[in-house]
């Protein structure tokens, strides 16, 4: 059947094609009453073709940003964004939303549906938290309205996403697989020792800063002096386990006087610490983000499965609530935090030893 006049036309093109029919939209006429033609696209069936062909015709749009791919609305928007929002602290954010959705970043805007984020988001998901996607859902949301009112899209696909992503009780602590990969790559990725010793200790990143040369007696085996919080926390000694030990007589070689310390040996604090050592060292290590505090849930989880005494557990993670030990507790003695540790140790030999074999 005939197409009617200045409708378009759709035919077969030479060759052997994945999509070899080719659709033209007629836009009229240039100044000898030739007529102009402009590509909508190429299909894989001549129907396809004509449908495209009705849908422009029932509602013209601009050919050319028909053809815009993802990153270039995003590069759009962002700069549109950026005048209107110039000291935004979102700004980062969004970049790094825009960076989980890499798998359409040269997709044709115009071809994607609801159905292809939601199939990312639904693999983001299995990863990361709902917190961590909220850039996702809004970075979406604001380029389509964006693309709806500069006729870049008919539609906003943004809507009716399913929202997912990890509970942060399943999501933010570290697993004894990401810990056996810290261990694997202790001598290769800068800092791993530092995420290692958090793990091992189960003390806070605050707690880790005040460890100096004389918060570590090697002869007994004990780390004192660094706790903060709660009297138990300031009160708090951690056994050195076998696989802590090098880990800290490293550090003690190289220190002045805090063993965990800036380059220029001041005591770092928080900013500085996560900024520049725990989330550089996890995204090397290819870990997904999770909080400091995933370090010492490892632990309190770790030394849980293990049965380890209430009393030398409590004493280890420096809390006096109930959750965490019992309501008579006072003061537990190295020889007896030292004995149970050794089951720490135990495990962590079988964990370590599985991942130095892959």
């Amino acid at each position: 059947m005939k197409n009617p006049n200045k409708f378009g036309t759709c035919y077969k093109l030479s060759g052997k094609r994945r999509n070899p029919y080719i659709a033209r939209a007629y836009t009229g006429k240039n100044e000898y009453g030739e007529p102009i033609y402009k590509t909508i696209g190429y299909f894989r069936t001549k129907t396809e073709g004509n449908k495209a062909l009705m849908e422009y015709n029932y509602n013209p749009y601009d050919i050319d940003k028909s053809k815009l791919l993802f990153k270039d609305v995003y590069e759009l928007w962002l700069k549109q964004y950026k005048e209107y929002n110039p000291t935004s602290k979102a700004t980062e954010n969004y970049h790094k939303a825009f960076k989980l959705l890499s798998p359409i970043h040269n997709e044709t805007f115009s071809k994607l549906k609801g159905y292809h984020y939601q199939s990312i988001i639904d693999d983001l998901g299995k990863k990361y938290t709902f917190n961590y996607l909220k850039y996702v859902y809004s970075l979406l949301r604001q380029i389509y309205k964006f693309a709806v009112v500069n006729d870049i899209s008919l539609a906003d696909y943004s809507k009716g996403l399913r929202k997912t992503g990890k509970k942060k009780n399943e999501q933010d602590y570290l697993t004894q697989i990401e810990v056996g990969m810290i261990y694997k790559n202790l001598n290769i990725v800068e800092n791993a020792d530092v995420i290692l010793t958090l793990c091992l200790t189960g003390i806070r990143p605050s707690e880790l800063f005040n460890i100096t040369k004389f918060s570590v007696d090697f002869k007994n085996k004990i780390i004192s002096g660094i706790g903060i919080k709660t009297e138990a926390g300031f009160n708090k000694r951690i056994p050195i386990s076998k696989f802590l030990e090098p880990i800290l007589i490293n550090r003690y070689n190289k220190a002045d006087t805090y063993l965990f310390a800036k380059p220029n040996g001041l005591k770092m604090n928080y900013q500085y610490f996560l900024n520049h050592i725990y989330k550089p060292c996890l995204k090397e290590l290819d870990i997904p983000y999770k909080s400091p505090k995933s370090t010492r849930h490892f632990f309190a989880t770790f030394t849980n499965e293990l049965n380890l005494n209430k009393k030398a557990r409590t004493s280890i993670l420096g809390h006096t609530n109930v959750n965490f030990t019992d309501e008579t507790y006072t003061h537990t003695e190295d020889n007896f935090l030292k004995k149970e540790y050794n089951k720490v140790d135990t495990m962590l030999s079988a964990l370590f030893k599985s991942q130095t074999k892959n």
